[in-house]
């Protein structure tokens, strides 16, 4: 490991921990204990699926659970990276040079995960919360929005959180070489998720774009190894010339 490695574990206080990611949860969820403080008098005890869009269609969902449902969700998210930055910490210096990465690249890629997941999961929370308490807020445009941000915000940052992660060789190279095109792929679909909503107020075709992110993704992958084999074939047309 370099000495800006040790560095930045010496800095860190041990398992490096996402700090910008636990802000933005917790942020989130204060914003979300305030939504549900103020729409809870409004709700009935028990909240029809059918209206609401959560859980089987014919049945109920207690308030209670719809009120909680994203908070758990976004608390186990960052429980789950917390836990994965703890383990890391601790397998890093057994781990073979191509897996192992860096402290900050580590920390990088929780503040990103985790503040996407609280942008996209607080507007959900509010549309699900405010509309069951008879509110009536466009569904496809909020959730279409906290979508794509959340996605154009993860594309931007993967770049610089593969650039943190100092691979030494095999995988970890690949990823790095491939970085800078899975992000803008990323970004793309979420630019792409955002300029939908304002066309369409239909819940199932504004959700449709994220489905891009599958080929989007295979085509950044693809990419790098498609331009080296372009400049290849150009180099020997060259040298035959």
């Amino acid at each position: 490991m370099t000495a800006t490695g040790h560095g930045d574990e010496r800095a860190a206080g041990g398992a490096v921990v996402p700090r910008i990611g636990v802000g933005a949860t917790a942020v989130a969820l204060v914003v979300m204990a305030a939504l549900a403080w103020t729409a809870w008098p409004d709700l009935p005890a028990a909240i029809d699926n059918d209206e609401s869009g959560v859980g089987p269609h014919g049945g109920t969902t207690p308030r209670g659970l719809l009120v909680a449902a994203m908070p758990l969700t976004l608390v186990g998210i960052g429980a789950l990276f917390l836990a994965l930055a703890a383990v890391g910490h601790t397998l890093r210096p057994h781990l073979p040079g191509a897996l192992r990465g860096s402290a900050r690249g580590t920390r990088a890629a929780g503040d990103a995960v985790m503040a996407s997941m609280a942008l996209l999961l607080a507007p959900l929370h509010g549309v699900l919360v405010l509309n069951a308490a008879g509110g009536d807020l466009p569904v496809a445009l909020v959730v279409g929005l906290s979508v794509g941000s959340g996605l154009v915000l993860l594309g931007l940052l993967l770049p610089r959180v593969q650039r943190l992660r100092t691979p030494e060789d095999g995988i970890g190279l690949i990823l790095a070489r491939n970085a800078r095109p899975t992000g803008v792929a990323v970004a793309g679909v979420g630019a792409v998720q955002i300029v939908t909503v304002f066309f369409t107020d239909d819940v199932l075709l504004a959700s449709l774009p994220p489905l891009l992110l599958v080929p989007a993704m295979f085509g950044a992958f693809v990419w790098p190894f498609l331009r080296h084999g372009l400049r290849m074939r150009a180099a020997e047309r060259v040298n035959r010339g």
